[in-house]
């Protein structure tokens, strides 16, 4: 009965993992911000330009008001174009970018009419060798109509309703529309104008997806349109701007690579940041510095963020509890949860460690360490991930964590305060980073190095969150640790570190 239950015990293996994140997960953190809207805006579209490449287009919109370029975001994609904010008196950062970064004989579009970027400011564009088409109407739902008509979308295409007299729910859905090709039509309240629905009844679209609730776009609107197309209608809404802008990411990207986030309160960096977040297929979210725990379990599924404006827009401990630096573990698994080995009853398998003080040799210790950096670029190979390099002195931290638990039995990646360890010891030794992970691990010990490799890789392997740390492209750097108590438990900590 003994032997049996002795048996069960030692099958269990604990195993706990962390990223700089909750839920083993990496945000690398790109704050885009100036000290006016118009540098913040001309950050944005540098980063455009790099991500890109090349950029074929620029589009200007005023930034002091944002009814004209409400729909027009959706052209980024089309043109691969940036989106600069600008003023008739300021707009020398604007005219530098595109003298700079867009070949001459290209386009820019303005938009909106003369009352807002005006002639003499595309007299000058002209002047610098570009060409200049103006998107603008005698109001916000005639420049509508010619950014849609500019945007020439297919028969059947879909389409967006979004209300004109507010900016966030456009700009929430502007990155998907551009990706998509989606036409942004824009209405009031409780009805459409008559240019706006001819528009819609050309393009006969196959659905309608309806931005905001009640309070924005009445059914009475909807069912004006959806009468005179037959089309299917969804409506994206929540019960303010922010659950509304976190519905429409959680309906449209389930890739959880790229994020971004700007604030509510402003349309500035939000219209600037819609373009590139369009280039980068990536959800953009609205948030404020009051309420972000809705978002933030949503954010931390993702692996980057981008935050568009400065630290007035999203502040640091917005920023700090979406990249998990207040929340930063999950509890550790449980041994009647974890991976069992099929094997670690055996009684080789339980053998301690011949010297006096318990302690693994260093030959034991470096054979364990090759074997685990093979096994663990193996996988990344497979998933066609670039290899890790073993660092030394990240050696070095792993074997003190791992010491650390097998000395005092301590299995957590935080502090009695709740720091992250592996963080703190970082910053000790001025190791600088972008991202960082981390794996433990408990099992018994095992006298062949090779063996003991291999059953703390399957262990990480089986579980989701170490997996994930181990295949993770953002890493480029391990270390390993690994130590012995005198019960003969093992512990064993990978620590991870991109650059």
């Amino acid at each position: 009965m003994n032997k049996k239950l002795l048996t069960i015990v030692l099958s269990c293996a604990l195993v706990s993992s962390i990223s700089y994140n909750v839920d083993a997960k990496i945000l690398r953190v790109n704050r885009l911000s100036g000290k006016t809207r118009y540098e913040t805006s001309e950050k944005i579209a540098k980063e455009y330009k790099m991500q890109s490449n090349e950029i074929g287009a620029v589009i200007l919109a005023l930034g002091t008001n944002y009814p004209d370029a409400l729909s027009g975001a959706v052209l980024s994609k089309k043109y691969n174009a940036p989106i600069l904010l600008t003023t008739n008196e300021n707009k020398n950062l604007a005219l530098d970018f595109i003298k700079e970064n867009l070949p001459k004989g290209k386009n820019v579009y303005i938009l909106g009419g003369n009352g807002g970027i005006n002639n003499n400011t595309e007299s000058q564009i002209k002047s610098m060798g570009y060409n200049t088409l103006r998107l603008g109407g005698s109001d916000r739902y005639h420049t509508n109509s010619e950014i849609v008509k500019n945007l020439n979308p297919k028969k059947g295409t879909p389409i967006i309703l979004a209300n004109s007299q507010g900016f966030a729910d456009a700009l929430s859905v502007s990155p998907v529309a551009s990706s998509k090709g989606y036409p942004i039509f824009l209405v009031s309240k409780d009805k459409i104008y008559d240019p706006i629905l001819s528009d819609i009844k050309k393009l006969s679209p196959s659905e309608i997806y309806v931005i905001g609730g009640q309070g924005s776009v009445s059914d009475k609107v909807v069912k004006e349109v959806a009468d005179s197309t037959k089309a299917k209608v969804t409506r994206l809404s929540g019960k303010d701007r922010y659950e509304t802008s976190l519905n429409i990411a959680r309906h449209f990207f389930n890739e959880k690579d790229n994020i971004s986030i700007a604030s509510g309160l402003g349309f500035a960096d939000a219209l600037s940041g819609s373009a590139l977040a369009s280039l980068k297929n990536e959800a953009l979210v609205l948030v404020d510095n009051n309420s972000i725990k809705t978002q933030s379990k949503f954010i931390e599924e993702f692996t980057n963020l981008d935050i568009f404006g400065g630290t007035g827009s999203v502040s640091e401990n917005t920023v700090n509890i979406l990249k998990g630096d207040t929340i930063k573990s999950q509890p550790s698994t449980k041994p009647d949860s974890t991976t069992k080995s099929d094997n670690i009853n055996k009684e080789e398998n339980i053998i301690k460690p011949s010297n006096n003080n318990n302690s693994l040799s260093d030959a034991y210790k470096n054979e364990v360490t090759n074997k685990m950096l093979q096994l663990v670029n193996e996988l990344r190979a497979s998933k066609g991930v670039k290899p890790l390099s073993i660092i030394p002195i990240l050696n070095n931290e792993a074997e003190k964590r791992s010491q650390h638990m097998a000395k005092t039995g301590e299995f957590s990646h935080n502090d009695t305060n709740g720091n992250f360890i592996f963080k703190d010891e970082l910053a000790k030794i001025n190791y600088t980073y972008r991202s960082i992970g981390e794996n433990i691990a408990q099992n018994m010990y095992t006298k062949d190095p090779q063996k003991q490799a291999e059953a703390l890789f399957t262990q990480w392997k089986n579980s989701p969150g170490h997996y994930k740390n181990m295949v993770n492209k953002d890493f480029n750097q391990l270390g390993f640790g690994i130590e012995v108590n005198s019960q003969g438990l093992t512990y064993a900590t990978q620590v991870f570190v991109g650059k």
